[in-house]
């Protein structure tokens, strides 16, 4: 299967998840299960995993991580298909850019919830909707705007460390600050690219 890692694979993504994608992919290459399937089976794996955290109880957030990961790593079987088969097309493309974001609001929506269950504090929720605005505006800005990379999932391997210390209520946090800083990183790099363009 001639299909390497993307460019803006992060790290963890390009070293570890991109062989496992690419070792069920070449089993797939011969079943009848397309790359939009594909997409919807990853993104269904994402929002179960992203349920386990509205309780907010330890071996629950792991299973839950456990389960977004999964999601992540088989997220990439979708592309790979459909690059080797010749099936790419924009609305597979952006299924599959917009399940991801779905599956990152529902992971942080769900940690919030869960949080503010357990403790009654309102801040939960207010870091959740930080998250989620961050993570929201970002999609529009880089499907809107091609020359932009959207970001690394390496943060699901945060993910998976936090929650196996049962230090989910920091993830949240990490997501709350994160993701409004890199909005606001994404808005300074297109406004760069505006004025060049216009220069």
């Amino acid at each position: 299967l001639a299909i390497g890692p993307k460019a803006h694979d992060g790290f963890m993504a390009r070293h570890f998840d991109r062989h496992i994608s690419l070792s069920v992919s070449r089993r797939l290459l011969d079943t009848p299960i397309s790359p939009n399937i594909m997409t919807a089976l990853s993104c269904l794996l994402g929002l179960a995993g992203a349920a386990f955290f509205i309780k907010a109880r330890p071996i629950m957030h792991l299973c839950g991580a456990i389960l977004v990961w999964l999601h992540s790593v088989l997220d990439g079987c979708d592309g790979e298909l459909a690059r080797i088969r010749f099936q790419e097309s924009r609305w597979g493309g952006a299924l599959d850019f917009w399940s991801d974001n779905i599956v990152h609001l529902a992971l942080f929506g769900a940690i919030a919830l869960g949080l503010y269950q357990a403790t009654g504090k309102i801040l939960c929720l207010v870091l959740g909707a930080c998250a989620g605005a961050g993570i929201l505006g970002s999609a529009f800005l880089v499907f809107n705007n091609k020359s932009i990379s959207p970001p690394s999932r390496d943060f699901i391997y945060l993910l998976l460390l936090m929650a196996y210390w049962n230090w989910t209520y920091y993830f949240l946090w990490a997501g709350a600050v994160g993701a409004p800083i890199f909005l606001l990183l994404l808005t300074m790099k297109k406004n760069t690219q505006t004025l060049e363009k216009l220069s």
